[in-house]
């Protein structure tokens, strides 16, 4: 049997576009809850801003924090620019970067930093 694991997961919208909001990000939390159902992914806490994610989920131990983090973008990605076509303007929906922790907590400081720092240089 494979040990579980938590992660908390953190990522943002391309050039930090506040689009999750609304109807987006109701259809953004059936998503994500699907994609978690479909691969034995439990969603502990979900939190959608309007322009960044925060999940904290567990699941077994040999998924990558990567494969979670890109799984949960994916299975959004399509659905969503076809349910909402002004998202079809942006090249993209999310960034490239994402933060990952393992601790019980992570702190809101770290979360800010890191989405902070997702607007420099971009």
């Amino acid at each position: 049997m494979d040990n579980m694991i938590n992660y908390h997961l953190v990522w943002c919208t391309k050039r930090k576009k506040p689009v999750l909001v609304d109807d987006v990000e109701r259809r953004l939390r059936e998503l994500f809850l699907n994609f978690a159902q479909t691969k034995g992914i439990e969603i502990l806490t979900m939190d959608i801003q309007p322009n960044c994610v925060y999940l904290y989920v567990s699941t077994g131990s040999r998924i990558a924090p990567h494969d979670l983090v890109l799984g949960f973008k994916k299975s959004a990605y399509q659905p969503l620019r076809s349910d909402f076509p002004e998202l079809k303007k942006m090249p993209s929906l999310w960034t490239d970067n994402y933060l990952a922790t393992t601790g019980k907590r992570i702190s809101r400081r770290r979360a800010d930093r890191f989405i902070k720092s997702e607007g420099q240089g971009r």
